[in-house]
């Protein structure tokens, strides 16, 4: 645990969240939990979640389209992050017709929810983390 990060977190509050007044497991609670307003791109989404995306009516219908979405289900995982990838998934199904609600689910994919713990590089905090930041032991 980097308790010098917890602490300074803990201490300065930069997003005024509260700790002070906080238990310790209370202040764990709040570190820990995800919240809609933290994200942070995906750079290695499993291809699983990318096909799982995929309604079967979007099926790309030419094959060159087929190919670009077989050539993506061939990588171990993908790159949300990358635009040129958005690109060539907005390609493969675009936002209209028969294939725009799996373009906006393959577009969700891209950023996932985090906690403040995670954006602040921790692991997951515990009470007794809080407790030893607060005290200044480590």
């Amino acid at each position: 645990m980097n308790y010098s990060g917890l602490r300074a977190e803990l201490t300065t509050d930069p997003l005024a969240i509260g700790y002070a007044p906080l238990s310790d497991q209370a202040a764990a609670d709040k570190l820990n939990a995800a919240n809609t307003g933290r994200t942070r791109q995906r750079t290695a989404v499993p291809v699983q979640e990318v096909f799982s995306a995929v309604d079967n009516a979007a099926w790309p219908s030419t094959a060159a389209l087929q190919d670009k979405w077989r050539g993506i289900l061939s990588m171990p995982a993908v790159d949300a992050s990358n635009a040129n990838t958005r690109g060539i998934l907005g390609s493969i199904f675009p936002n209209s017709g028969g294939t725009a609600a799996t373009n906006t689910r393959l577009l969700a994919l891209a950023t996932e929810t985090i906690s403040r713990a995670t954006e602040l590089g921790l692991e997951a905090v515990a009470a007794v983390d809080v407790a030893r930041a607060r005290a200044g032991e480590w």
